[in-house]
């Protein structure tokens, strides 16, 4: 998924052109080279004539290529976090999706299981039916429960199969390309929680993307501000 998915690669060509962006805010600015020539010949003054040549050479003054500098960086940090951010949203994503379909396949398996022992005791209290050992009120509320169960295996395989396409698109598989789940839901590798809630805070407060990209997106408008403010002083 993080090889394959779109939005993360939009992600990281963020990252390239914030990147391009430091190495533009780092050049110096090119010299101007003025020519100037002006002649009295169209007014009958052919000695009246004139040519200047200037150069002007632009000078980063107040710290102003610095803080460009500065300005890039933090923007660049800043959409590295974000990509960071993309793929924790897109793994968390497929983890659920991926705990949905293992759920999903053990539900099947047991309404298989259930389904099977009810049909062959169909058949059981049908010959007793036919012998007149049971009513036939039996008989038919023990198929109605087979078709109960029947009706809960067709959901059960509905929600696997929407699982394991979300599971295909956010991996960027083809529709039409098999996928098969590794583990089931016994033996399925679940991340570990915090022991207490104080342990759950302080990793939040550390770890969330949200506060991440918050706490740059803050730093990148302080540096910014300080850009302006260099600029803002007569040149």
């Amino acid at each position: 998924a993080f090889a394959n998915n779109g939005d993360l690669k939009i992600a990281r060509l963020e990252v390239e052109r914030a990147k391009a962006r430091l190495n533009q805010a780092g050049l110096r600015a090119n010299p101007t080279l003025d020519i100037e020539q002006t002649s009295g010949n169209w007014v009958g003054s052919k000695g009246d004539n004139e040519f200047s040549v200037g150069v002007s050479v632009p000078i980063d003054i107040y710290n102003q290529r610095k803080r460009r500098i500065d300005l890039a960086n933090a923007e660049i940090t800043l959409k590295e976090a974000e990509v960071s951010a993309r793929q924790r949203e897109l793994a968390s994503q497929i983890f659920l999706d991926y705990a949905e379909s293992l759920a999903s396949l053990r539900e099947l398996e047991i309404l298989e299981n259930l389904l099977e022992i009810d049909m062959q005791t169909v058949v059981f209290v049908q010959i007793r039916v036919n012998e007149g050992d049971t009513a036939p009120l039996e008989l038919n509320l023990l198929q109605t429960e087979v078709e109960r169960l029947r009706s809960k295996r067709e959901l059960a395989i509905g929600r696997l199969n929407v699982a394991i396409t979300k599971l295909k698109f956010y991996a960027g598989i083809q529709p039409n390309e098999p996928l098969k789940l590794r583990e089931n839901i016994a033996n399925a590798q679940l991340p570990q929680l915090p022991s207490t809630l104080e342990t759950s805070i302080s990793l939040a407060l550390k770890n969330r993307p949200e506060i991440r990209l918050t706490e740059l997106e803050e730093s990148l408008a302080n540096t910014g501000l300080r850009l302006i403010r260099s600029q803002s002083r007569p040149e």
